[in-house]
């Protein structure tokens, strides 16, 4: 069989929230327009940023070729920071919290948010406070600049989305985690899936190739010696099932293999 081209999908979050260090640990931001991850000045409390993607678009067996995330900043307190994104190892959710002015301390948890000590407020808690997540990052970037647009790409980001599109590993997403939380004042703001303004929202870019299809497969045999009509309407030998008529039909084409470069 030819080999299958390579599609191109680009996804916005089907949920995104962050989740704040500051006692009791219980504020978050569901519906805010914003996600935050490092230290805030006065006290170095953290925030982290989760995300996940609905990734039904891609056909189950194909095989990813590659995948990056892309987040807009819109402002920061900082210079450059190491900042990865680890793949969540527990479902977690996005409820109806809106933090007030720049968001930057969250607000009171709704039901189902995720919180610094609750993947599901206010009944399930994280195993760990701050998330359950893989200790080693799927991917690194550097986010600097307000109005930069980091970006982050590996072998193991676009590993991490094969399971789950394979349904080896359950997709509850990556939480993006500044990798030094203890010094003051590291923090980055960006622009959530709620962005007003669409080509600011958080990105997921994936390439890959959809399995090839084995041609001349009969779904509805005519002659009985295959999967049998729905209706018990078979038609003659190699016509598939009939149609009012009585009569079968049979699907023909031609032309050339269409092979990627």
């Amino acid at each position: 069989l030819p080999a299958a081209a390579a599609d191109v999908v680009s996804l916005e979050p089907s949920l995104d929230n962050t989740i704040y260090e500051d006692p009791p640990g219980e504020n978050s931001n569901g519906a805010g327009l914003y996600l935050f991850c490092g230290t805030q000045a006065s006290d170095g409390w953290a925030r982290r940023a989760l995300l996940q993607f609905d990734l039904s678009t891609v056909p189950p067996g194909s095989v990813v070729n590659s995948a990056s995330l892309s987040l807009f900043v819109n402002q920061t307190i900082s210079g450059a920071q190491s900042m990865g994104l680890h793949r969540v190892t527990t479902g977690w959710g996005e409820g109806t919290s809106d933090a007030p002015g720049q968001e930057g301390g969250g607000t009171a948890a709704t039901v189902g948010d995720a919180t610094w000590s609750s993947a599901l407020h206010p009944s399930t808690p994280w195993t760990s406070a701050g998330g359950d997540f893989e200790a080693a990052p799927s991917a690194l970037a550097l986010v600097d600049a307000e109005g930069s647009t980091p970006t982050w790409s590996s072998a193991q980001l676009a590993a991490d989305v094969q399971a789950w599109v394979d349904g080896s590993t359950s997709n509850f997403g990556w939480i993006l985690v500044h990798q030094d939380e203890a010094p003051l004042g590291t923090a980055k703001r960006f622009a959530s899936r709620e962005s007003s303004f669409a080509p600011n929202r958080p990105l997921l870019t994936i390439d890959y190739s959809p399995p090839s299809s084995a041609p001349g497969v009969d779904y509805c045999s005519g002659d009985g010696s295959g999967t049998a009509c729905p209706c018990g309407n078979a038609g003659a030998n190699g016509t598939g099932c009939a149609n009012g008529t009585g009569v079968g039909a049979r699907l023909e084409g031609t032309g050339t293999d269409r092979k990627s470069t």
